[in-house]
């Protein structure tokens, strides 16, 4: 965990050039995040947030360790942005409606932990949208073999059903799942809508609730 976060404090600047160089595939995931967080209630968190990129289009408050890449977040694009591990959240209980979760989990040493604190910070009825780049999708497949990148050096990638295993196991509820990046990384990228997964998809969004 804490490499993890060192990395992301030298690289920061970095990382956040990924949405520039990556405006499509940028663009497509934001699409998805926007379409299956619809309706999603406020106070809403974004753990692991990062720069700030998705925290910003659902008017989330940005919860992340590197402060490097909080600073990007706050200065860059004016998101409330408060230091904390995923693991730990400076959050009561029972205290938020949202939570966002992109590609954080890879990164972390317990992901069950993670989805546990969340859980806890969560109101009943509260919904949480977890968001992976599947291990077992050409994404996946791509990245996992990327020794060369000092983040996906040290991501550890989820299967889709090892992810939907853990949710269930912390207690929360699945409404419903759905996916972009029909292309696979090689190929020259378009946009394209979310669409309902079924497994074929590159980047998958698992939208669940916490019922008790």
């Amino acid at each position: 965990m804490g490499s993890s976060v060192e990395i992301f404090n030298k690289y920061a600047n970095r990382y956040d050039l990924w949405y520039e160089r990556n405006r499509i595939t940028a663009e497509n995931e934001a699409r998805l995040i926007k379409k299956i967080s619809s309706g999603a209630r406020t106070p809403c968190i974004d753990v692991g947030g990062g720069a700030g990129y998705f925290a910003q289009i659902l008017g989330c408050i940005n919860i992340d360790p590197s402060h490097e890449m909080l600073a990007i977040s706050k200065i860059k694009r004016g998101v409330e942005s408060v230091q904390g591990y995923g693991e730990y959240l400076p959050i009561r209980s029972e205290s938020i409606w949202f939570a966002l979760i992109v590609v954080t989990i890879c990164f972390v040493e317990s992901p069950k932990s993670l989805l546990v604190e969340v859980s806890r910070a969560l109101k009943r009825g509260g919904n949480m949208v977890l968001c992976i780049i599947p291990r077992d999708s050409p994404w996946g497949e791509h990245y996992a073999h990327k020794k060369d990148s000092p983040f996906y050096s040290v991501a550890r990638f989820l299967t889709r059903k090892e992810t939907i295993d853990l949710i269930y196991r912390v207690g929360l509820e699945i409404e419903t799942i759905m996916g972009t990046l029909s292309y696979p990384p090689w190929l020259e990228p378009y946009l394209e809508d979310p669409q309902p997964d079924r497994g074929e998809y590159g980047f998958i969004c698992i939208r669940s609730y916490k019922n008790t």
